[in-house]
């Protein structure tokens, strides 16, 4: 089987068809789905999501896009919420320093808050991270995180490398179906340390490109893996699921 281990399938794209998308998950061999918060909103999403569906696991946390409403009231409710037994990870969570939707030093800070969560609660992290690859390497070098997942993967190969030695895993999208530079850095990355995720319903992989993106488009991403890395389909599945629940405890 296979496992999406980044989806936002809560949001609104998702509203008038969800049971069905989850079936065709299903249906295509994707088993189980975790769901991951960015936002409050998208938080309480979540919680419904896991205790609706028995194949749906979540993570929760502040994107950096919202780090700028970031406050103790929603810190004290988040670490009470990382109890919940589905709930798997802290994320998303990271730097952001393409769009700028909340102040970099803004980012930094929740960036930090959230990280000594997850430490002292002993989760995995999922981070996201665009055009802040230094600093986001050199803060989960100082609270030495090496549990974690460096999520919808775009950097170079040498940031790849450095962010597997902390002993973070590696995940790409959909975009390694059409976007050749994401293929640099997923040739060097060992078969164990590799997770598969849609981030739907964005990046949206080929022939799909420019539709909605779901859960049961996740073999595709496999087919193209197994083809760069010259390995069969069925190696890429069952060594992504194994990753997946040695990162994700209880999955």
């Amino acid at each position: 089987m296979f496992i999406d281990t980044h989806a936002h399938i809560d949001m609104k794209s998702f509203k008038n068809d969800l049971e069905d998308v989850i079936l065709r998950a299903k249906e295509n061999n994707v088993s189980k789905i975790i769901n991951i918060s960015c936002d409050i909103d998208s938080i309480f999403n979540t919680l419904e999501l896991v205790e609706q569906f028995d194949n749906i696991y979540g993570a929760l946390g502040i994107h950096p896009h919202d780090s700028k409403d970031y406050c103790d009231d929603i810190e004290d409710r988040l670490i009470q919420w990382l109890k919940h037994k589905k709930i798997l990870a802290l994320g998303e969570i990271g730097l952001d320093y393409f769009k700028m939707y909340s102040p970099k030093e803004t980012q930094i800070n929740v960036f930090r808050r959230q990280l000594k969560i997850a430490k002292q609660m002993e989760k995995p992290v999922i981070i996201h991270c665009r055009d802040a690859y230094e600093d986001t390497y050199e803060i989960l070098k100082e609270f030495d995180i090496s549990n974690g997942v460096m999520h919808c993967y775009s950097g170079s190969a040498e940031f790849a490398k450095r962010f597997m030695d902390l002993g973070f895993y590696i995940s790409f999208t959909g975009t390694i179906t059409f976007r050749k530079g994401d293929l640099k850095a997923l040739k060097i990355i060992p078969i164990d340390r590799l997770l598969l995720e849609t981030d739907c319903p964005f990046m949206t992989p080929v022939p799909h490109r420019g539709k909605r993106n779901e859960p049961s488009y996740i073999p595709l991403i496999a087919e193209k893996i197994a083809k760069v890395l010259k390995l069969d389909i069925k190696e890429v599945e069952e060594s992504t699921t194994e990753n997946a629940r040695r990162l994700f405890k209880g999955l």
